[in-house]
């Protein structure tokens, strides 16, 4: 039930790169770009979703990073940063320049700035597939109270309040992709609690057959 939300997205014109998108047993409600078109969904957010749109409009988000290139220009400031170090300690504090690499490369704004520019880019999908990028506030509103006001200036991440705002000033009739039984199944994906599996956070062998066929990886758990 994933695919026919990930083929929204990969069938439009501002997609710029063929989306491969997984769920991750995790019940974090939250998601990650990896650049290039690869995303990971937990299944929290997943369950926190009350309709696809949400679910797509998580997706448009990720592929925005994606479409901004931010995984590599991080990645391209993150090596900055090492030869910088390695040149100023010299090559004997090589692995202390190198452990420094691993703080936040940009400050709260830029991050955010990114956050922003990732969220345009989940609105211009949606629009252009007919889908009420609105609904996407309801989620934010649900995360605010699930996770509590983040910290303005300070946090990577922008405002819920924010984003919801946002997304409602964008709001249009909206378009359905799955059947009832679609969504159902999609609800699904990484359900383990059944009398075959063990009530304890599983590992991927004790995945039951529906959710390994329904492409839920249990590879990372809850702590």
């Amino acid at each position: 039930a994933l695919a026919p939300l990930v083929e929204v997205i990969a069938a439009l014109p501002s997609q710029s790169f063929r989306p491969h998108v997984v769920v991750l047993y995790n019940r974090d409600a939250n998601a990650r770009s990896f650049g290039g078109g690869y995303a990971i969904l937990n299944s929290g957010l997943i369950d926190l979703a009350r309709n696809e749109t949400e679910i797509i409009g998580v997706i448009a988000h990720e592929m925005g990073h994606g479409h901004g290139r931010h995984s590599v220009r991080k990645s391209i400031e993150a090596l900055a940063a090492l030869r910088f170090m390695n040149y100023v300690l010299h090559s004997s504090a090589g692995t202390f320049g190198y452990e420094l690499t691993g703080l936040p490369s940009r400050s709260p704004i830029e991050r955010q700035a990114m956050e922003r520019e990732a969220d345009r880019f989940a609105i211009l999908q949606l629009q252009q597939a007919d889908m009420d990028p609105g609904r996407l506030a309801d989620l934010m509103e649900r995360m605010e109270a699930e996770d509590g006001a983040q910290l303005g200036f300070f946090d990577a991440h922008l405002p819920y309040a924010e984003r919801a705002a946002y997304f409602r000033a964008a709001s249009r009739p909206n378009h359905t992709v799955l059947s009832a039984d679609e969504w159902r199944a999609l609800k699904r994906i990484c359900r383990t609690r059944t009398k075959a599996a063990p009530a304890s956070s599983p590992g991927p062998e004790s995945l039951p057959a529906e959710a390994a066929r329904a492409g839920c990886l249990g590879l990372l758990f809850e702590p």
